[in-house]
């Protein structure tokens, strides 16, 4: 609990039997209801990092005034 409150990025935290593998896949979901074009750059950057292909996925609430995308 101390690298939560001592840090201000995502962290994550694996087991110790756990073997980190790099990603060759991320999908970033997000419902387009506010503006994340800070957070997309950053999963393009950790995506280009790593040469993983990013797949982007819109979430659509029941009660969204939204239409879902082709």
């Amino acid at each position: 609990s101390e690298v939560f409150s001592s840090v201000d990025c995502p962290v994550l935290i694996l087991p110790d039997e756990i073997t980190p593998q790099l990603p060759k896949q991320i999908v970033y979901a997000t419902d387009l209801e506010v503006d994340a074009s800070h957070a997309v750059e950053k999963v393009i950057a950790l995506a280009s990092f790593h040469h993983a292909h990013i797949s982007f996925v819109s979430i659509k609430k029941e009660d969204s005034p939204y239409t879902a995308m082709d």
